[in-house]
């Protein structure tokens, strides 16, 4: 399986803010009708943009090794850490603007018992890639994007379909992405670098 990701993730350990706001409590309520406040039988402790900007300001000039090793100091050892495998798809050594702080927002691509497309007329198969990336496929996280997120998204394994390109990167920065790391393939990476 090929992996890529669009920048170097800098702070990709804090997997969600409670490590930091744990003791308090959110600063401002996010409603239960916000997506952040989950779909599932656990109660999701939802946060506002406003108390993501404050746990990012904690790890503005940190390094990774910083978290890492603040991380193993409370008890937290091999915690948040992602696969030594997924490397950046891109460096910038002399100002370092590959490395990006981000909140966490995760994703994980299942795979489907439905078929491929298969072989049909370019009339057909344009409305079976549309009906795909709108009802099947259609990327419910980035209602979640805001300022300061970092999209990490754990793909199906062994599917090799371009996941990512540059439509959705640059649609993704337009609502405040900071960053993407995932396992999954990447497809228009001159682009996404660019």
């Amino acid at each position: 399986m090929k992996t890529t990701f669009f920048k170097f993730a800098a702070l990709i350990v804090l997997t969600s803010p409670t490590a930091v706001l744990a003791a308090e409590p959110p600063a401002s309520g996010v409603p239960a009708s916000d997506p952040r406040a989950g779909k599932n039988f656990i109660p999701t402790v939802a946060y506002s943009e406003a108390d993501d900007q404050r746990v990012l300001e904690f790890f503005k000039g940190m390094r990774v090794a910083d978290v890492s090793d603040g991380m193993d100091a409370v008890g937290l050892q091999n915690t948040g850490l992602m696969s030594a495998d997924i490397r950046p798809l891109w460096k910038d050594t002399q100002k370092f603007t590959h490395r990006f702080i981000g909140i966490a927002i995760t994703a994980r691509y299942v795979p489907t018992q439905r078929p491929p497309a298969g072989r049909m007329k370019t009339e057909d198969y344009d409305r079976w890639v549309g009906e795909w990336y709108k009802n099947k496929s259609s990327e419910p996280f980035t209602a979640l994007l805001r300022p300061g997120s970092a999209l990490v998204i754990e793909d199906a394994a062994e599917v090799d379909v371009g996941s990512i390109g540059s439509n959705n990167i640059i649609s993704w920065k337009l609502r405040g992405c900071v960053g993407v790391v995932t396992s999954a393939t990447a497809r228009d990476t001159d682009e996404i670098i660019t």
